[in-house]
């Protein structure tokens, strides 16, 4: 198991009160709905994401260096986002396609990235999978294509 993509994943899941209760007590607007739901709905899939990815890691056996590289890589890409969409409701604007000043830029462009960047973490995982020898091919297979 990887300790971070572990930590973040149950970090995510003690997190998930929170913009419920910013939902609550801060009910600003941002594009036609509560800003607060963007993170709830960003830190439930995170700990989805991580979890399922948690599990999966358990089926590769060997390539130690790669899954901590993977794991390590899929927690701080996240953990990422995951401040980022955060940071946004607080300075009350948009976090996904907001240029419109110089740090929005940058943080929908650091958006971008972390994204692009996890969905190679994913792509890694998914070949690792493909190379891996397992008992129940059919199993296998299903592992293999759901990545």
């Amino acid at each position: 198991m990887n300790r971070l993509l572990t930590f973040t994943t149950i970090l995510y899941v003690l997190l998930i009160p929170l913009p419920l209760i910013g939902m609550l007590l801060d009910p600003k607007v941002i594009t036609g709905v509560n800003g607060w739901i963007k993170p709830l709905k960003f830190l439930i899939s995170a700990a989805v994401y991580n979890a399922t990815f948690l599990w999966l890691l358990t089926y590769v056996h060997g390539r130690r260096r790669l899954v901590r590289i993977v794991a390590t890589g899929t927690g701080l890409l996240l953990l990422v986002e995951i401040v980022l969409i955060t940071l946004q409701v607080f300075r009350n604007t948009t976090s996904h396609f907001n240029v419109s000043t110089p740090l929005d830029a940058a943080i929908f462009s650091t958006m971008g990235t972390a994204i692009t960047l996890l969905a190679i973490m994913n792509l890694m995982l998914a070949i690792v999978l493909m190379r891996q020898r397992m008992d129940n091919r059919v199993f296998a297979w299903g592992l293999r294509l759901g990545v």
